[in-house]
């Protein structure tokens, strides 16, 4: 009895695992531009950039990956935002 009681432990012990980890993985929210910056970024610091549309996310936004690592979001609307992308298209 103490045998069974220790290898259903374990299994459910795996199970548990298995299914956590993998869970994490789907669930994981995307990670969405909640603001603007509010000023200009120089282009020559700015290595590319993606567009995210309001789909999965509250706001439409540029986000520029910077030479630092860091990613900054901009309103795709703002003209210098527009400009910089066009610039780094190039």
């Amino acid at each position: 009895m103490a045998k069974v009681t220790i290898s259903l432990c374990a299994l459910l012990g795996l199970l548990l695992v298995l299914t956590s980890t993998g869970e994490t993985k789907l669930t994981r929210p995307p990670t969405c531009c909640t603001e603007y910056t509010k000023r200009e970024l120089p282009v020559d610091r700015i290595t590319g950039y993606t567009v995210e549309r309001t789909g999965r996310c509250r706001l439409d936004a540029v986000k520029f990956h910077m030479v630092s690592g860091k990613v900054v979001c901009a309103n795709p609307a703002e003209e210098w935002a527009k400009n910089a992308m066009k610039a780094i298209r190039k």
